[in-house]
């Protein structure tokens, strides 16, 4: 007659409830009782019909979570307006090879620019100077006036023959003038820069 091997309390793997497993990888509990349906984490219910998970198999995706998060590189939102949507959709291709990482929005009106502003800051804003002088620059001046989007990088890119009486002086410090040039080569480098200084000081 085969006998059945008891082990003693000290001997189980540790374990944890369902609400446990979620408060520790910051997740629902539905989330976690889906988890161990599909196998992700290991689970049993006891005679009472309570479900303990094991802690091993919450450490281990705790772990891989960690690993995913440094890997990570996270990407930057940009903006750019230009009512000319061929030349704006060259612009963006351009700057989509060069830092694929990025999500790009491509608007053709200044004052829904304001408003996606508003709704969400892209790290960087590139607009022809054409674009912002519509309404006495109204765009460059509530983007001046916030002070939450102090961080943004604004790039307003100039004919290169014109090179004087650009902005109102009030503005000028706000922004930086390139002047447009295809490839652009001094856009790219100005973006790679912003990039990598966020980098460092994230």
């Amino acid at each position: 007659m085969r006998t059945k091997t008891i082990l003693p309390p000290c001997a189980l793997p540790p374990t944890c409830s369902t609400r446990e497993a979620a408060q520790l990888l910051g997740i629902s509990v539905r989330t976690a009782q889906l988890w161990v349906e599909d196998g992700r984490l290991l689970a049993w219910k006891t005679p009472g019909g309570h479900r303990r998970i094991l802690r091993s198999s919450i450490d281990q995706l705790i772990s891989e979570q960690q690993v995913s998060t440094q890997h990570e590189r996270p990407g930057r939102n940009l903006m750019i307006l230009d009512a000319d949507n061929e030349r704006g959709s060259l612009l963006c291709r351009e700057i989509l090879d060069a830092f694929p990482d990025c999500t790009i929005r491509l608007l053709a009106n200044p004052f829904e620019c304001v408003l996606k502003i508003g709704e969400q800051a892209p790290d960087i804003l590139v607009a022809p100077l054409s674009a912002v002088r519509t309404n006495d620059f109204g765009l460059l001046r509530t983007v001046a006036g916030n002070p939450m989007l102090a961080s943004m990088l604004v790039v307003v890119l100039h004919p290169p023959t014109q090179i004087t009486d650009l902005l109102p002086p009030a503005l000028a410090n706000e922004v930086t003038l390139i002047a447009k040039r295809s490839p652009n080569e001094e856009l790219i480098r100005l973006i790679h820069a912003y990039l990598q200084g966020c980098r460092n000081t994230g």
